[in-house]
């Protein structure tokens, strides 16, 4: 057994952060252990991940929780050790809350971020396509529109794997100009 493998240290002499890894080590031994085979075949583990999330799993490296990045890559390591597909989830919804936090959009913070952070509410992050685009491997695929109030955005992601019906995430869109109108002025007499 490596370092990496030893389960976190338990009782008096644990830290908070001790504490978050025994359960999640708990969580990924138990209910995600009984579920790999369904989440191989299709099953999306939100009920897995809310318990990860209650745990303190999904929130650890937020500044608002002391920013403990180590313990957030050590808690997706436990569930990846079991399923890898778990640890993906985790770290899509994790790096979604790091979105949150570093927007500085009000409407992102407070408690939707508590709620994130809880696995009350799940996000990820949709920035495969952006990151190729701007590599100029394949062209942006969002298209957002100035609407009043806000944006329009209309495309298609493909490629992303870990969001839901009910679900939120951080994209990036191309915003379109609109033509402007062309004036023509009188001409002379």
């Amino acid at each position: 057994m490596t370092l990496a493998q030893s389960p976190p240290p338990a009782g008096p002499e644990a830290g908070p952060a001790d504490t978050l890894l025994s359960r999640t080590t708990a969580i990924a031994a138990g209910p995600l252990r009984a579920a790999v085979n369904r989440i191989d075949h299709g099953h999306y583990p939100l009920e897995i991940l809310a318990e990860f999330g209650a745990a303190g799993a999904l929130g650890a490296h937020l500044a608002c929780n002391g920013g403990g990045f180590g313990t957030a890559i050590a808690a997706m390591g436990a569930a990846s050790r079991v399923c890898g597909a778990t640890g993906f989830l985790m770290w899509a919804h994790d790096v979604c809350g790091l979105y949150m936090e570093q927007s500085d959009n009000p409407a992102l913070m407070g408690r939707m971020l508590e709620d994130h952070a809880a696995g009350r509410t799940f996000g990820g992050t949709a920035l495969s396509n952006p990151m190729k685009a701007l590599a100029e491997i394949e062209p942006m695929l969002l298209r957002a529109r100035k609407t009043v109030g806000g944006y329009l955005v209309s495309g298609t992601l493909p490629w992303v794997s870990h969001i839901a019906p009910g679900q939120y995430c951080g994209a990036i869109a191309r915003v379109q100009s609109i033509p402007c109108a062309r004036w023509n002025r009188p001409s002379a007499m």
